[in-house]
């Protein structure tokens, strides 16, 4: 005999985010803005512009980077066949508003995350499909990436309940790792190395890395804790009065191994999530550096100049939140708005686009600073953005013949050659096997 647990389906009104789409008029503004700074760019280092591309090709990339797939026959010869001067403008806001966009960007978000359908040897029921329904709903929902990015590192309770805490289920038991990965996604910064010894090749220090962790280190991803406490007790109440040797009697019985069998299963899926507790984060029993001594308490503190601000009833982890989040932050945006330049023109100005660092420098740091501010003035709005990048004149250009060094600047006078991705060819065959495949 087998017993289930229906768990409660909860059901959440959509919120559809506009996030803030900008003018004809001022995309114009933008786009040419950017054409300007490249254009000075070429003339500076004597840069050689390419051809543009024919249409046909232009089409391709466009749906390469903007559907994640290559154009069908019927929709290649459709774009081929438009006489409107603004055509390639009518596609580019065709495709940002199609299902393939969607689909193109959550798997974006799925490497960025590093999503996958089950966590933790498969014990938590469910949390992993959870965790990539609530990505596909954001991504649906066009939902911006700072207020996507604050729900993830604030996130809290069950995963039916907020799939977002799928992100501290996908690394439970882990929280000092968790924080390393945090810092790598949103700030393009690399601690890891800081959790064991200072970094020998940045700043950060041990401590530092503690200072860091202890913001996030409370958010425990285990839950239920009082529900199995209260039927321990009941058990405790049902065996009351009762000897040893008639209690073991009563547990070994077929009955009460059946019964101990269904509530395991029924507590399973309520002992994964995450909850906001008060725990303490301590300096590991081998700390070797003069600022603080081996299982001393750490107060957290963040790793930039811009202080964390505390509001009074607010967790330390939603202050961090914040903080992360903030435009003022010195990293947050710069570094959301080389990886979308980096998506559209297949390099960075940044590279890589993980491992800032205090003296790095953008190989267009005018570009870098306008990008940055446009970030801004679209709300976050990913779609928005690279809508205004998929107009820039450099992304007609044929590929370079030549492949930048990493090593050496590039300024983008096209973006570069790259390889289709799996995700890129497989949806293609599927979009030439079916038809409305999107």
């Amino acid at each position: 005999m087998k017993f289930f647990v229906i768990l409660p389906i909860i059901f959440l009104p959509l919120v559809f985010v506009a996030g803030n789409k900008l003018s004809k008029k001022e995309t114009d503004t933008e786009v040419a803005a950017i054409n300007k700074i490249l254009g000075s760019t070429y003339k500076k280092h004597d840069v050689k512009v390419p051809a543009k591309l024919d249409d046909a090709l232009l089409a391709r990339r466009l749906y390469l980077k903007a559907a994640g797939r290559i154009p069908t026959h019927e929709e290649l010869s459709s774009y081929l066949g438009n006489s409107s001067k603004d055509k390639k403008n009518q596609l580019i806001n065709q495709l940002v508003e199609s299902s393939a966009f969607d689909s193109q960007m959550f798997n974006w978000w799925a490497d960025l995350l590093r999503l996958q359908t089950r966590m933790r040897g498969g014990n938590q029921i469910g949390a992993g499909q959870l965790y990539v329904h609530w990505v596909k709903e954001q991504v649906q929902d066009n939902v911006p990436f700072d207020e996507m990015a604050f729900n993830l590192i604030t996130a809290e309770g069950y995963p039916w309940e907020n799939g977002a805490v799928g992100y501290y289920l996908r690394d439970a038991g882990m929280p000092l790792d968790n924080m390393s990965n945090t810092t790598q996604i949103f700030l393009g910064t690399q601690m890891v190395c800081a959790q064991c010894h200072n970094h020998p090749f940045d700043r950060w220090t041990q401590m530092e890395y503690y200072q860091m962790a202890s913001y996030t280190y409370g958010v425990n991803s285990s839950k239920g804790g009082d529900i199995q406490s209260k039927i321990r007790k009941h058990f405790e109440k049902q065996t009351k009065g009762l000897s040893s040797k008639d209690k073991q009697k009563k547990v070994q019985s077929k009955e009460g191994q059946a019964l101990r069998r269904s509530v395991q299963e029924m507590l399973r899926p309520l002992r994964y999530g995450a909850t906001h507790t008060n725990r303490k984060l301590t300096l590991p029993h081998d700390y070797q550096y003069d600022d603080g001594k081996p299982k001393s308490l750490v107060s957290p503190s963040p790793i930039f100049d811009n202080p964390i601000s505390e509001k009074e009833g607010e967790s330390k982890v939603h202050a961090y939140g914040e903080w992360m989040t903030n435009s003022e932050n010195p990293r947050f945006t710069k570094v959301i708005a080389n990886r979308m330049w980096k998506k559209v023109f297949g390099r960075g100005l940044v590279e890589p686009v993980d491992d800032w660092r205090d003296d790095t420098t953008a190989s267009i740091p005018e570009l870098l600073e306008h990008l940055e501010k446009l970030m801004v003035r679209v709300d976050y709005d990913l779609k928005e953005f690279q809508r205004v990048l998929f107009q820039v004149k450099a992304f007609e250009h044929a590929a370079p013949d030549y492949i930048p060094n990493i090593e050496t600047p590039y300024y983008f006078e096209a973006p570069v050659l790259e390889r289709m991705s799996a995700e890129q060819i497989w949806d293609s065959l599927v979009a030439l096997s079916i038809p409305d495949s999107d």
